[in-house]
């Protein structure tokens, strides 16, 4: 998460001794916002945002058309007669492969896994226990009964 500082001052010198105020504080857009609330306040990973499912998706898309490009890339090769042809596009595919690689690894670290979705389900489906409930046990060397 990156916090940007704000800046307490409101009047600067500018050229020639002129006074010039600061720059407005940034703007951060709803969706940044919404991260923050989804992570600060819900205690939620990235993978298990919005932002982070969205992301999920665009990159399950990339890997689509690298994965297409990437047959393409070997068909081509494959119909080649020219070898100096054959071997520039070979090393673009092992370059294309590479890439494919690194999309899978960013993939998986952003897939929800199993153990994580039963635990949002559990937070989402019991109910709170009351903070003023005290439950009493007599100890076990407690003969009192």
């Amino acid at each position: 998460m990156l916090i940007r500082p704000f800046i307490t001052s409101t009047v600067a010198r500018g050229k020639k001794g002129k006074t010039m105020s600061a720059p407005p504080p940034p703007r951060y857009s709803e969706q940044s916002v919404q991260i923050q609330d989804e992570m600060v306040n819900r205690h939620q990973q990235l993978n298990e945002t919005e932002a982070g499912q969205t992301l999920y998706k665009a990159l399950q898309k990339l890997l689509e058309d690298q994965e297409d490009a990437n047959r393409k890339l070997r068909e081509l090769a494959g119909r080649q007669d020219n070898e100096l042809l054959v071997q520039q596009l070979n090393a673009r595919n092992a370059e294309l492969e590479e890439k494919i690689r690194q999309t899978k690894r960013q993939i998986s670290k952003l897939r929800i896994r199993w153990l994580q979705q039963l635990s949002r389900f559990l937070r989402m489906s019991v109910l709170p226990f009351p903070s003023n409930l005290f439950l009493i046990l007599p100890l076990s060397g407690d003969d009192r009964s």
